[in-house]
């Protein structure tokens, strides 16, 4: 499981797996965008851990690979990725995604 953030709506989970197109991306909870929209891996690029996804409600990029897919209960957008300096884009005073409780799916 990963941490998720709708963009202007909250931090909720995704659930991971490997399908034959690339990373299949479950969204857990409320608020998952109908299409157009897209999902953002974002990767340390100091550490090489995966720290979330951010999904946005705006139309995509074609000229972006894609890395596979997020689905919700309405709609499935494609995953693309991007290597970060995570302490140039998380403070730990606000943190990008916030803690989630391990009973949790949904933290605003």
């Amino acid at each position: 499981m990963l941490p998720a953030r709708v963009v202007g709506r909250g931090t909720t989970r995704v659930l991971v797996t490997r399908g034959p197109g690339g990373l299949i991306m479950g969204f857990e909870g409320e608020g998952f965008p109908r299409t157009p929209g897209f999902g953002v891996l974002l990767v340390d690029d100091s550490s090489e851990v995966t720290r979330g996804v951010l999904i946005y409600d705006k139309e995509e990029q074609d000229a972006i690979p894609k890395l596979g897919t997020i689905s919700g209960a309405a709609s499935t957008i494609p995953l693309y990725g991007m290597r970060v300096n995570w302490g140039g884009v998380s403070d730990p005073r606000c943190p990008l995604f916030a803690p989630l409780a391990p009973d949790s799916t949904s933290r605003r």
